[in-house]
Formats: structure tokens, sequence, C-alpha cells
């Protein structure tokens, strides 16, 4: 969400490492060798859709419940 457009002027937060290719995703999370606050599950499975807010999911263990 920190590379989300915000104000103008303000430099976006990018995602250390490369893309990886799409025929060669990495098992789990996509984002799991480059997602600096990555734990366990993520290289494990691919995350569910957890709620965040009224119509707002996300794809990402740190949103499941606890």
């Amino acid at each position: 969400l920190a590379s989300m457009p915000g104000k103008p002027g303000r430099r976006l937060q990018a995602i250390e490492g490369s893309v990886p290719s799409l025929g060669a995703l990495p098992p789990g999370c996509a984002f799991n060798p480059r997602c600096p606050d990555r734990f366990d599950p993520c290289a494990t499975a691919p995350p569910p859709d957890y709620d965040v807010e009224r119509d707002h999911s996300a794809k990402c263990y740190l949103h499941a419940p606890r």
C-alpha cells in the first residue's frame, strides 16, 4: 500500500529486487522473496483474501485474523 500514489511530490516506496517472470513465480506468495515482512507461511502457500475493511481485502498473511 505504501506504493500507491498519494501526495504530489512524494516519492513512492518500491519493493527491492527484481520482478519474477510470470512463468517462474516463486512458491507461496509471489512477493515473498522481496518482501521485508515475509515469514514462514509466505514461502509455502499463496495467501487467501483477507478482509481489511468494508469492500477492501488483501492477499497477505499479515492481515490474517489473530
